[in-house]
């Protein structure tokens, strides 16, 4: 498993850090985590072009974690070689309406034409893959909000939180994971 941050700020804007995405690359299987602002470009930066990511995560909708992703569905179709790769997308509830609203908004230009999108709704559950499982619990910041826990077949694991406050579900998903990639957006003095 390899680990590479894509972006590590918030909301606001910074020349010094891109808003949130992660990748993750298990053998030949390419994982991204949230799409803010500026993560295709960054994914580029990394050797990753939007047709070789396998499955696309999201720890919740606020739009400096999905911002991404209508240029990211855009440039499935229109790219210099479109899409045939099927894509897994993963979320939890509420992001097939935020999906469904998206493309209502972008009329065709979201909808898969050469490849297929898999939606699995997550919360609180696991889901295997092969060369790797998915396990997801709710954390505390909005009702769709959940954490990630990533684990290949050798039993080494990646816990990724998104935006949360103070959350037992994580402190378990997390318990005797090899890499705990913690958002914190705001100073101590702040919730």
């Amino acid at each position: 498993m390899q680990l590479t941050i894509l972006g590590s700020g918030t909301c606001a804007p910074s020349l010094k850090r891109g808003a949130p995405g992660v990748l993750i690359r298990i053998n030949n299987k390419k994982l991204v985590f949230d799409t803010g602002t500026g993560t295709l470009n960054r994914l580029l930066g990394a050797g990753v072009s939007v047709n070789q990511v396998d499955l696309l995560a999201y720890t919740h909708i606020h739009p400096d974690h999905s911002a991404d992703l209508v240029s990211f569905l855009f440039a499935c179709n229109y790219a210099e070689s479109p899409r045939t790769k099927a894509l897994d997308l993963v979320a939890g509830y509420g992001f097939d309406d935020f999906l469904a609203a998206l493309q209502k908004a972008y009329s065709h230009w979201l909808n898969p034409k050469n490849y297929r999108i898999t939606f699995h709704c997550m919360q609180d559950s696991k889901l295997d893959f092969g060369d790797f499982c998915l396990i997801t619990k709710q954390v505390e910041h909005s009702l769709s909000s959940i954490a990630y826990r990533i684990e290949n077949k050798t039993g080494k694991s990646i816990t990724i939180s998104g935006d949360t406050d103070y959350s037992d579900n994580l402190i378990d998903l997390a318990y005797g994971t090899d890499i705990l990639v913690l958002e914190c957006a705001f100073p101590d003095n702040q919730r």
